[in-house]
């Protein structure tokens, strides 16, 4: 081969090279929409060629744009009992031609989190409901935003405070409730203070067994309060009368949140050891029952 020739393959070569900087820059891996998270799986012996691992949001949906795998379940680990009983799935899919790879490896665990705290209450005196709606929108001071809130479905409640109606007197009671008979005694407390109007005292004969398998009973006395001292919720003079408005409770809405692992960050936050094993989501993010994301991704440890 000539020098000429020498110098026409390397420029080639360069080329071909530059080429394919240009094309790994143009291709970065991007996670399908269908993943909760993806790692490499080149070393997977399932598939030929390249491949990443997919976690998937939903088992049914695998990654539209890609040659996948049929869906599998991931393998569990001693920590699941905890916590409710959540299965991830995962597939396998072919990277494109040119395409970087994906992460090295993905999290064992998923907590759906999300950016501000929804489980807030607030409680507003407002009109009563227009046409049978028990729900209206208001606007709420926790949030300066109109909100939506459900009339409670009582108005009025037991007065647990000093007494406030003239001519009422406080009647003390020992328990809460009448206990059952099976079983010892249970522990009584003086209440000498509140706004209890009336009392009826109920004697229990208790029985059970002792650790020698003898039986052993004992009557006890108990003494209950049967009626409170009834308030308004919404009144001005502390709750003697009505002012003619309806308490209404502020009701939590859903949030669309992500799933945050403890291998690659979202949006700069990674769950820790510490958030792992004790269910909670990274500073910053929050969970709750108005936290829900996309398919389930709850924690769980997986292969």
């Amino acid at each position: 081969m000539t020098i000429a020739q020498l110098i026409v393959l390397s420029l080639v070569c360069a080329c071909a090279d530059s080429a394919r900087v240009v094309l790994g820059i143009e291709s970065n891996f991007v996670c399908p929409s269908e993943c909760v998270e993806c790692c490499d799986s080149s070393s997977f012996f399932g598939m030929s060629g390249r491949s990443f691992k997919c976690i998937l949001h939903d088992k049914t949906k695998i990654p539209a744009s890609r040659e996948c795998q049929e869906t599998s379940q991931r393998n569990g680990n001693i920590m699941e009992w905890k916590y409710k009983d959540i299965t991830q799935y995962k597939t396998h899919c072919k990277y494109h031609d040119g395409e970087s790879d994906a992460p090295k490896k993905c999290s064992s665990t998923h907590i759906c989190c999300c950016a501000s705290k929804g489980n807030w209450h607030e409680e507003q005196c407002l009109d009563g409901p227009t046409q049978g709606l028990t729900t209206v929108q208001a606007r709420a001071n926790h949030t300066g935003q109109m909100e939506t809130f459900q009339m409670r479905s009582e108005q009025i409640f037991a007065n647990g405070e000093a007494c406030r109606r003239p001519g009422n007197q406080h009647h003390p009671y020992d328990s809460k409730v009448v206990p059952i008979a099976r079983g010892r005694p249970q522990s009584k407390s003086l209440r000498s203070t509140g706004c209890c109007l009336e009392t009826a005292t109920h004697t229990v004969e208790h029985y059970w067994t002792t650790q020698s398998g003898n039986w052993q009973s004992k009557d006890e006395d108990y003494t209950i309060c049967v009626r409170h001292e009834e308030l308004h919720y919404c009144s001005d003079d502390g709750g003697l009368m009505s002012n003619g408005k309806f308490v209404y409770d502020s009701v939590s809405q859903t949030q669309e949140g992500k799933c945050y692992g403890d291998e690659q960050p979202t949006d700069g936050k990674m769950l820790n050891g510490n958030d792992a094993y004790s269910y909670k989501c990274p500073n910053g993010v929050f969970k709750g029952e108005w936290c829900r994301c996309q398919g389930e991704c709850g924690i769980r440890r997986r292969a």
